[in-house]
């Protein structure tokens, strides 16, 4: 009972988060990928450098097997952020989330190449932050907008030597 008290309160203290991917090009073909490089292209949406950075560490921690990352140019996955809304911590702190005041939110546009060049996958991920007692943070939307990209590239790409995250 303990336990699952202290998880309920770690979970509302924490902050609400939720995520969804849109599938905009489905990956049509039985790609054989054995790794995957990661390049950053220009964001539609202002973002500010250190989100760009957090983004990519943190896609290559959930994508990359091991220390030793297996960089390969047999599927090159392109993102940018398309849009970018901090929203207000303050707001999500004093408000609870009630109404979606001072909601965060931002979407990531995926593009996977293969070794030739050619597009053959396209997806938007969308992470967002509502609520929490200490107001949340846009790094809660963050990590899982990367959960649904490396859920969706796992699942399309099966050949990839890639970790399955905890």
């Amino acid at each position: 009972m303990f336990k699952m008290i202290m998880l309920l309160t770690c979970g509302f203290l924490a902050g609400c988060g939720a995520g969804r991917t849109l599938v905009l090009n489905p990956v049509a073909c039985d790609h054989a990928a054995r790794g995957i490089t990661i390049v950053a292209d220009v964001s539609a949406a202002p973002t500010p450098p250190e989100v760009l950075k957090q983004f990519e560490t943190l896609l290559s921690n959930r994508l990359y097997k091991t220390e030793k990352m297996m960089v390969s140019n047999d599927l090159v996955l392109k993102f940018r952020f398309i849009q970018y809304n901090p929203g207000s911590r303050f707001k999500r702190w004093m408000l609870g989330g009630i109404g979606n005041s001072g909601e965060g939110s931002l979407t990531i546009e995926v593009t996977y190449f293969d070794a030739c060049g050619k597009e053959i996958g396209k997806i938007h991920s969308q992470g967002c932050i509502g609520s929490g007692v200490f107001g949340g943070a846009i790094g809660d939307a963050l990590e899982t907008a990367v959960g649904e990209i490396a859920q969706y590239t796992t699942a399309s790409f099966p050949t990839l030597a890639v970790k399955t995250h905890p």
